[in-house]
């Protein structure tokens, strides 16, 4: 990647992605002046609409938060091993989503639909504890992103956040 100039700008993740992966060649990504962006490959040409980063949250801080690592083969499997027990139906939203708790040396996902139970236990070196509710769309996201990585995450936790992340990718 060539940057001859630097600048910010947040665009729609859905459109940018399916830009990239339709994109037959080396992409040039221009920011204008009115928050949009032009992106060029051969002779296709693109412009998006942009917001100015400012309105953006920023993401947190993971400088001295707790972390452990965990082969992304198998964070993938237990996600999809307790994922699919969550409730579809957004009327009881504390059922849509997976708990991942970390607690003596060992990672444990919980899902229901009030109809099932998914409980799945991993054995791991770690020296932090946490438990964190986890949207399963999000987690469902995490498998796309990182299924073609055959690499260790790192998962970072803070109060609030919990941040995976590969040297490629971070999801928040």
């Amino acid at each position: 990647m060539e940057v001859f100039e630097k600048g910010t700008v947040v665009l729609s993740a859905k459109y940018l992605s399916e830009i990239v992966k339709k994109s037959p060649d080396v992409i040039h990504v221009k920011l204008n002046e009115n928050q949009s962006v032009t992106i060029k490959s051969n002779e296709i040409v693109m412009n998006l609409n942009g917001m100015h980063s400012g309105e953006y949250p920023n993401p947190p801080q993971i400088d001295g938060a707790g972390y452990f690592n965990i082969p992304s083969v198998e964070l993938l499997e237990i996600i999809k091993q307790t994922a699919f027990a969550v409730s579809k139906n957004e009327t009881r939203p504390l059922l849509t989503v997976v708990n991942l708790s970390i607690k003596e040396n060992k990672l444990t996902c919980v899902a229901t639909n009030s109809h099932r139970l998914a409980l799945r236990e991993l054995p791991l070196e770690s020296k932090v504890t946490g438990s964190f509710i986890i949207p399963s769309k999000s987690l469902n996201e995490l498998t796309k992103l990182f299924n073609n990585e055959a690499d260790i995450i790192h998962i970072f936790l803070t109060e609030s956040y919990i941040v995976f992340q590969t040297n490629h990718i971070s999801l928040f």
